[in-house]
């Protein structure tokens, strides 16, 4: 017997950071402290570039995804043992497309399906701030907006009002938690990217409201800093007074 599936969007989410920040620090986005639950990811499939020119490649993640009591019986196993802990294993696929600025995520448990499949797949695509187009070098206009939808079927009983019951406790929680996975992300990228303090921001910024617009603030900052050095330091090696002065000095062969 074929079961439902539930599928649900998400309003789409905004990542504060550059899309080349977000395209090298979403694969190292663990350990976070806003994803304790996650006890190891590897590399599964390695990265390659296929006819397209996209980056694709696969990891594992083991997640300890609490289930209620009250569906246990409705399972023999669930997940397996990591460390004395009970984990559920998730495949993790990865599609990165420079050219057009997109990043492809798609998550599913490969373990206890008999009970829930999900199915979670993220969209991650650049843009601007002021309505612009997305250029090679994006300043501190750009950002990066994700979209994410979720579907899950469980196949666990044949009673409707069970069926609804693992359902809306999945979406409820996944819901629930989905701005951690935004601002564990962010808090990964700014501690690799940028340094310890912005990280924390984002750590306590919540979902929205005076701190995430303090956290906001800060990272636009460094990023105004970083882009007029970057500026000077061009000026400065481009400079042929300077040219001439390391000419000069060069020992000579």
């Amino acid at each position: 017997m074929s079961h439902p599936i539930t599928s649900i969007k998400l309003d789409p989410q905004t990542i504060p950071f550059s899309f080349f920040d977000l395209a090298s620090g979403l694969l190292f986005r663990y350990p976070n402290p806003l994803a304790k639950h996650v006890q190891c990811y590897d590399v599964i499939t390695p990265f390659y570039i296929n006819e397209n020119g996209c980056l694709l490649g696969k990891s594992i993640v083991m997640k300890t995804n609490p289930i209620p009591r009250l569906f246990h019986s409705l399972c023999t196993e669930i997940g397996v043992k990591y460390r004395k802990k009970t984990c559920i294993p998730l495949v993790e696929e990865y599609k990165t497309d420079l050219a057009n600025r997109r990043v492809e995520h798609l998550s599913r448990n490969i373990m206890s399906r008999d009970y829930l499949m999900t199915h979670e797949r993220s969209v991650y695509d650049a843009v601007r701030t002021d309505g612009g187009c997305v250029l090679e070098d994006e300043g501190v206009k750009a950002t990066v907006v994700v979209r994410k939808e979720l579907a899950v079927r469980t196949d666990a009983t044949e009673y409707a009002y069970l069926q609804n019951k693992i359902l809306n406790y999945t979406v409820t929680r996944w819901k629930k938690n989905s701005f951690k996975q935004r601002n564990g992300l962010c808090y990964s990228l700014a501690k690799n990217n940028y340094c310890p303090e912005l990280a924390k921001d984002f750590q306590y910024a919540g979902q929205v409201g005076e701190k995430w617009a303090s956290a906001v603030a800060r990272l636009r900052f460094l990023q105004a800093q970083a882009r007029v050095t970057k500026d000077y330091v061009k000026s400065e090696i481009t400079n042929p007074k300077n040219i001439r002065t390391v000419v000069r000095k060069a020992p000579k062969l």
